[in-house]
């Protein structure tokens, strides 16, 4: 197929190059129908691709000779080469007939027969779905190279399948250990083998099954549910013998059961009465009896309440005891005070320093403070424009509280030069705008305002409140250790982490401070040792500046504790030694009438004993009938003589204490000496707490009969020393 040329022409070489890629090609080029060549490279007849691969028959040539204009330009070129053959290229039909020639298995058969190597060749060429669709020429039986590649295919499917599971095998042999599977995981495994695979319908109807099953337990389950919430709101659930019972009751009519269980009920009073048993009943049950009915009942305790809330509405509130002048200026004192101190905290006054003035938010502020509560219509009473005096407010406020017009007596505001003052007051006023309230006035205000004063009685008393947030309330800490002083100072030394230099200075410091003390100490003692004091003259102004500061008034219950503290005779016992515990001026008073008591019952019995010593029994018999004859005459004298005709011996020592109830849980100590009369005592007694005549004559009377007693009781024992 290829002329080799003599001399080394380069389109020859090239030519040669292209050969050697075709071949190299064909070698890895698969097989490939007639159609899709045809389609690739041109069309042509089989026939004639098969002729020419067969018996060498070459393609008809195309005319390929140069015109003559070609060959005279070649024979006028120089002698390029001495000898000159012209090759023919072989076209790529033949080229591809070529290389599926060296790919065909069996040669043999088809050097045999020509034609059946060209109908096996046509066929080896299309694919296998042209194949079926081709008539089968050589009846049923299939070609045997198909059933041969199927064989094959199966063979070498099957050798892979063999070779996996051994390589599986050989990598679990060597693990150490095995999972453990379940039962259930281990039959679905063997179904998952040996069931069929599904199609989608089958699948479909499979989930469609799961899905009416799941529907179906919900709606069981829901009906369920429903049912339980009926039971629990509707009916509860009822017992086995509540069934029996309810079976007993329907089986008879229920007009005839009523009519047995009435006739029952009035049986039993009769069968009762020849029992003996009696209960007892208490007089309490017999008082909660009730013996009109419930409605008359209810009726005339509505009718009782209506009377009475008629009587509080109309009633004007009087206290059962008026308060003493004392007690009243009391009071306003301490009322004054609690009132500035309230006013001093207010910030527009701790700046302006001015006390005078009061504006509508600080006089809510106050009113709040002194517990009686927000009143707009007081301010509305009061008010001069835009403020209100503070001398005004306290006066008011003090009417309100029911003090006494002649117990008001708070001084007067002068107001500045510039200053001009408005005043819009129904009450009377003088030229600067100070209120002068009547005794009238004091009654309208006390009862206009009468709901702020129940305000300040519901409160447990401003001064009280004010003294415990004053008083510095100490941390109470449960379960913390006591520490030291010298434990506090290494504390802040190690915590400060001071160096050497400032360990020294510190020192230095600290006997500074010792050296300054122990002065101030040696001045303190010289400055007692001295009987005169310096005064300095100088004038603190920022001290001016600040409110007063009083010592607290004592309120009634204090003074009403002291006077009681004094008469009283008990003296608990302390377990403490002498020298550490410092007697009372009360324990001291006590010690001291108890001594001028022993002193003088020892009195008594030395003159008794002098008497006797001294007296012979004439004597004696003459003084029994004159003692007689005088207890006689006692007797029958009027109760105001008998306590005249007998004198106390001692004027200093009291003779007797009477105790009298004033109110519920209340009580005052009248004390007798000698030479006091029951009049005199029980007219002094009911000024001082405000006694009506009725009371005063009980307490006279009172008075006589303890006072009678203790002479009584005198005489009694000395007439047991007599004899």
């Amino acid at each position: 197929m290829s002329v080799m040329s003599q001399n080394n022409d380069p389109s020859m070489k090239q030519r040669d190059n292209n050969r050697q890629q075709i071949t190299s090609l064909s070698k890895h080029l698969q097989v490939h129908s007639l159609d899709q060549l045809s389609n690739m490279y041109g069309k042509s007849k089989p026939g004639e691709l098969a002729q020419s691969l067969v018996y060498g028959d070459k393609p008809k040539k195309e005319n390929n000779r140069p015109s003559k204009q070609m060959q005279t330009a070649v024979s006028e070129k120089p002698n390029q080469w001495q000898t000159r053959t012209l090759a023919v290229s072989p076209s790529k039909f033949t080229v591809l007939a070529q290389q599926l020639y060296n790919h065909i298995p069996d040669t043999l058969e088809a050097h045999k027969s020509q034609r059946a190597f060209h109908v096996k060749d046509q066929k080896l060429l299309l694919s296998p779905e042209r194949l079926h669709s081709l008539p089968n020429q050589n009846g049923d039986k299939t070609p045997e190279v198909c059933n041969r590649l199927l064989e094959y295919k199966t063979f070498v499917s099957d050798k892979k399948q063999t070779l996996k599971e051994q390589l599986d095998a050989e990598y679990l042999s060597q693990c150490s250990f095995q999972p453990q599977i379940d039962e259930k995981s281990r039959k679905m495994a063997i179904k998952a083998t040996n069931q069929e695979v599904r199609s989608a319908d089958e699948f479909h109807e499979q989930q469609m099954r799961h899905l009416q099953k799941v529907n179906e337990k919900r709606e069981v389950l829901q009906k369920q549910q429903e049912e339980d919430e009926q039971a629990e709101l509707s009916s509860p659930k009822l017992t086995v013998k509540t069934q029996k019972l309810t079976l007993k009751y329907c089986e008879q009519p229920l007009v005839e059961r009523l009519h047995e269980v009435k006739s029952k009920t009035q049986t039993l009073p009769d069968s009762t009465l020849g029992h003996s048993f009696k209960p007892q009943i208490s007089k309490k049950s017999k008082e909660i009896k009730r013996e009109e009915s419930v409605q008359d009942f209810l009726y005339n305790d509505a009718k009782n309440r209506l009377e009475q809330k008629r009587q509080t509405e109309t009633m004007i509130p009087q206290s059962v005891i008026a308060p003493t002048d004392k007690s009243q200026s009391w009071f306003v004192q301490r009322f004054i005070k609690e009132f500035y101190y309230q006013l001093s905290g207010l910030d527009r006054v701790q700046e302006t320093k001015d006390y005078s003035k009061i504006y509508q938010d600080d006089f809510q502020k106050i009113l709040g403070g002194l517990g009686f509560g927000q009143c707009d219509m007081l301010w509305n009473e009061l008010n001069n424009g835009f403020y209100v005096l503070s001398r005004n407010l306290l006066v008011i406020l003090l009417a309100i509280q029911a003090v006494p017009q002649h117990l008001i007596e708070i001084p007067l505001y002068k107001p500045k030069v510039e200053e001009n003052i408005q005043v819009k007051s129904k009450y009377q006023c003088d030229e600067n705008g100070n209120l002068i309230l009547s005794v009238g006035d004091c009654q309208e205000l006390h009862k206009m305002f009468y709901k702020l004063y129940l305000n300040t009685k519901q409160q447990n008393g401003n001064g009280v409140r004010r003294r415990m947030a004053r008083s510095p309330q100490p941390d109470i800490r449960c379960g913390s250790p006591k520490i030291s002083d010298r434990t506090k100072q290494l504390a802040e030394a190690k915590r400060q982490d001071s160096s050497l230099f400032e360990w020294f200075t510190q020192q230095e410091e600290k006997k500074k401070q010792g050296l300054e003390e122990l002065k101030k100490q040696v001045e303190e003692e010289r400055m007692k040792e001295c009987k005169s004091i310096q005064r300095e003259i100088t004038i603190d102004l920022q001290q001016l500046a600040k409110p007063l500061q009083k010592q607290e008034d004592r309120t009634t219950v204090d003074v009403e504790f002291d006077n009681q503290q004094q008469h009283c005779t008990f003296q608990p016992q302390i377990s403490k030694p002498a020298s550490k515990t410092q007697a009372s001026n009360y324990a001291s008073q006590e010690m001291e009438k108890q001594a001028a008591r022993m002193k003088e019952a020892r009195l008594r019995q030395k003159t008794l004993a002098n008497l006797k010593n001294k007296g012979t029994t004439t004597n004696n018999t003459i003084r029994r009938k004159e003692k007689c004859l005088t207890e006689n005459e006692l007797n029958n004298e009027p109760k105001q003589k008998k306590n005249k005709s007998r004198p106390i011996s001692d004027k200093t020592t009291p003779m007797l204490y009477v105790d009298v109830k004033i109110e519920d849980g209340k009580s005052a100590r009248i004390v007798v000496f000698e030479g006091d009369t029951s009049i005199s005592l029980a007219n002094k007694f009911a000024k001082e707490h405000k006694l009506d005549e009725n009371m005063k004559e009980k307490l006279k009377d009172l008075l006589d009969q303890q006072i009678n007693s203790y002479l009584m009781k005198i005489e009694e024992e000395q007439e047991q020393e007599d004899d």
